[in-house]
Order: C-alpha cells, then structure tokens, then sequence
C-alpha cells in the first residue's frame, strides 16, 4: 500500500473524531538576496519601501556595503580603503555606513546615494530617517586618556555629540521619523549600561526588566509610537528581548520581557510601526507579536533547506530581513509574508474535497510554503504537515473550514 492510500484511509478513519485548528496563519517565503560574487552576505535595514542594506564578501574575500533594490548594488568604498558596511537606508535610496582599511581602527562614514559614495567624516553611523538625519557615535580620546564612544549624529555636515548618562561611552543605534533616537550609555559607574533614548538632545534611562542597580540593557531600535525594543536583564540575570513603551517625555511606561524559543536568553533587533518585532533566540530568528514570539523557522516552507539564524529588521509591510545558513553559508535573506488559509491545500479559496489529495501529497512528499502552512492545522502549530496535523485537518474539511 502507499503512503498516499494509507493516508487517505487515516483521514477516512479520523471522520469521527473532534478538534479543529484556527482558520488562517502568517507564513513567510524565503527570497536569498544574493551576494557580490564571495560566499558569504548579511542584511542590516530594510527601507519601508523594501531597499534592503548589509554587506557581502567579494571574490577576493574583502567585504563591500550592498544595497540590494531587485540587484544586490556593490556600494565600494572610499578612496583609499578596502572594505566597507551599509548598516541603514532610507527611502529616498540614502545608505549610510562605514568604511575602512583592514586593521585601520579608524572608521570612515559614508553616505551613498544613486551611485555616489560620500565621505561625512570619522565617526560610525548606524542609522539614517527620512530627513537625512545620521545617528550613530563617534571615538575619540577623553580627559583620563581612554579612547571612548559618545553618542552623536550628524546633518547637513554637523556632527553633534550628545550628553550620555553620566559615564564616558554612549552609542546611537537607531533614529525615528520624528528625530528620536535610542542606543545604549553608561551610567556614572562606567560599568553598568543601560537602554537609553534621547528626545531633545536628552538622554533617558529605560532601566531594566530586573529593576536592580546593577542590571544591564541596551534599545537596539524604535518606532514612531513610543515603542523601543532591545533587551534586558532579567531577575535572574539572564538577557531577554525587551519591549519599552515609551511616552513623549521619554517617561518608561511599560517594559516586557519577549520570552525565549526554548533556551535562556534572546535580543530583540527591529520593531515596525505596528510593534511587530524581531531578533534572535538561542541561535535562531524570531517574530513577535501581540504577547506570542514565533521561530521563524516554523513559518517557511521545511523543505527549504534555510536555517533562519538571524531577524535584523522589519518594514511596516512586514518583511523580515537578516541572515538564513544554507548548504554551510551564511546569506543574506528576506522573509514576505503572506496568509494562508488553513486546510485549503489547493489554494482555491475554499476548503473542500479537492483538498484530500494535495493535503496527502503535501504530508507524504512535502510542499511549497503556502502548501505546508494550509497544511499544518494542529495547535499549536509547527510549521510541519504530519500526523498529527490528520484529525485537525478531517475537523476542517467536516466544517468547511477551521473557524
């Protein structure tokens, strides 16, 4: 007997029986944006209009920022250095990074624009908003001899560097549409960092999750709803991703511990307006939303062959982009989500008879990745079609769906 007879006569068999699943879900389809000729690339930032800017290794070994619009766009670098890395982009197609010569400890900023790599000076940008706004920080060497990180940005050729929380280093990682920025400082201890933001040129301390003196954070990014995301130590004293909410005042409303996909420990990387957010658990992506963190893992197609290990950002469309490990390489991907309605395994709208065989193809011989997600009905879900997916699937096809 096949497998496909076999599991005709398990869903024949399972008429009976109760439960049924959710109707829809969120899966993702996984896009590699390629590289510059070398094995290995990474994305940083995703534009909401869908420009994403990372790196990539070329031939030769060196890494070159990209931009990648449709084509990944070898961004070079400045006159005189070998490597470079894109960390940001705007819509206006603005990417902002660094550049330098391997071993130089000096970082060259850039701003490259429709093909014009422009040098802003000696400091690292992280970041860049819709105005052409730079945030990021710049090293230089204090009054106690110590080479330091203040936090800064950069306009119209300014730089501005801006007051931390008292101790010597401060990063900005991230700038709003409104001017808003987040990253990390050191408080007067110059031991302890912390989540900081900075609204007017101040600086805020969004304190930890554990509420102690000694406990560490840092705010990685922010959206423009008051809502900052990073992590945070917990009681225990282990990091978990953390999501600030914020009021205008830089007055911490809320904090709340993301959870973990099974170890101890997670960072939160990007948030979008809708305060969707993502970062990595134990070594694998994930997304959360709404109080539930997915692995991301559990939401592409199984038979892809990626192994999503990193979510660096998220656009208000809800792409995902970051790192996946396929055949040992580590690449630069982008996640497009769409929604599947659950049990419709033909993809005809509704959830019938003509369901059965592909239901049974997809459980025997694997899917597409709209296939599997209409596939995978059993709570929770798995992000696989098995067995167990069988009676939650015959509940479906009984009802006309799984509502």
């Amino acid at each position: 007997m096949t497998n496909t007879r076999l599991i005709l006569r398990l869903i024949v068999a399972c008429l009976v029986a109760g439960g049924a699943a959710a109707s829809a879900a969120t899966y993702y389809t996984v896009t590699d944006l390629g590289t510059l000729g070398g094995p290995l690339s990474a994305a940083a930032n995703i534009s909401s209009n869908g420009m994403v800017a990372g790196l990539s290794t070329l031939p030769t070994g060196n890494y070159h920022a990209v931009l990648w619009n449709g084509a990944p766009i070898d961004l070079s670098a400045l006159a005189g250095d070998t490597e470079s890395h894109a960390f940001a982009v705007n819509d206006a197609g603005q990417v902002v990074g660094v550049s330098y010569d391997y071993g130089d400890l000096n970082p060259h900023a850039f701003r490259w624009q429709s093909g014009v790599m422009t040098s802003l000076g000696s400091f690292s940008p992280h970041d860049i908003n819709a105005g052409g706004v730079v945030a990021g920080h710049t090293t230089v060497f204090n009054e106690v001899n110590l080479w330091v990180d203040h936090p800064c940005t950069w306009q119209a050729g300014t730089l501005t560097e801006l007051p931390t929380l008292g101790g010597y280093n401060g990063q900005v990682m991230a700038i709003n549409a409104t001017g808003v920025l987040a990253g990390q400082s050191f408080l007067t201890d110059n031991k302890t960092v912390r989540a900081c933001v900075w609204i007017g040129g101040t600086p805020h301390d969004l304190a930890t999750l554990a509420g102690t003196a000694t406990a560490t954070s840092a705010a990685t990014d922010l959206n423009d709803s008051g809502q900052v995301v990073g992590w945070s130590d917990t009681a225990a004293g282990v990091p978990r991703g953390t999501l600030f909410q914020i009021n205008a005042s830089g007055t911490v409303l809320s904090r709340t511990d993301l959870g973990v996909l099974g170890g101890a420990s997670s960072y939160g990387h990007g948030i979008n307006n809708a305060g969707t957010v993502v970062g990595v658990s134990d070594g694998r992506a994930f997304v959360w939303q709404s109080g539930v963190m997915t692995d991301l893992n559990t939401v592409i197609a199984s038979s892809s062959g990626w192994m999503i290990s990193n979510a660096a950002a998220i656009n208000d469309s809800g792409v995902i982009v970051g790192e996946g490990v396929r055949y040992g390489f580590g690449r630069a991907v982008k996640l497009t989500p769409a929604t599947c309605l659950k049990a419709d395994v033909n993809g005809n709208g509704s959830v019938d008879g003509a369901d059965v065989l592909r239901f049974a193809g997809v459980l025997t011989g694997g899917g597409s990745a709209a296939e599997i997600c209409a596939g995978d009905v059993a709570v929770p879900f798995d992000g696989l079609v098995d067995i167990s997916d069988v009676n939650a699937f015959v509940q479906c096809l009984l009802n006309g769906g799984c509502g």
